[in-house]
């Protein structure tokens, strides 16, 4: 949004406020999900990232926070997932026919992963 913060609101966390023309930047690169106005401010919400990249911050960061963005650096996985031991690429065990997935809408034995929104 580009209208002020009021009293308790924290930026970042209630809305990131920022300038008209950065604003205008998010709207026109289309960053933004909608956007409009009330009483004379802007107002919008950012499409989320389609795949964020590990190493790269997304552009809506880039955009708002320009200032600190720095190219040389690059995110680090968190100690959790750099430190997991890895298993090794051979092919999977066969699964036992008590094992196998029920049937679900017809694809019986298969495994879907489950995506998360």
């Amino acid at each position: 949004t580009t209208r002020q913060p009021r009293e308790g609101e924290v930026p970042g966390v209630d809305y990131n406020f920022i300038g008209v023309g950065e604003f205008r930047d998010l709207e026109e690169s289309g960053l933004l999900l909608e956007s409009g106005t009330y009483d004379g401010n802007y107002y919008g919400t950012p499409k989320p990232p389609a795949e964020p990249s590990p190493v790269q911050p997304d552009l809506v960061d880039q955009v708002l926070f320009d200032e600190e963005f720095d190219t040389e650096v690059q995110r680090k996985r968190t100690t959790s997932v750099s430190k997991m031991d890895r298993k090794d690429s051979a092919a999977p065990e066969e699964e036992d026919e008590d094992e196998k997935t029920p049937a679900v809408n017809g694809l019986a034995g298969e495994k879907r992963p489950l995506l998360l929104l």
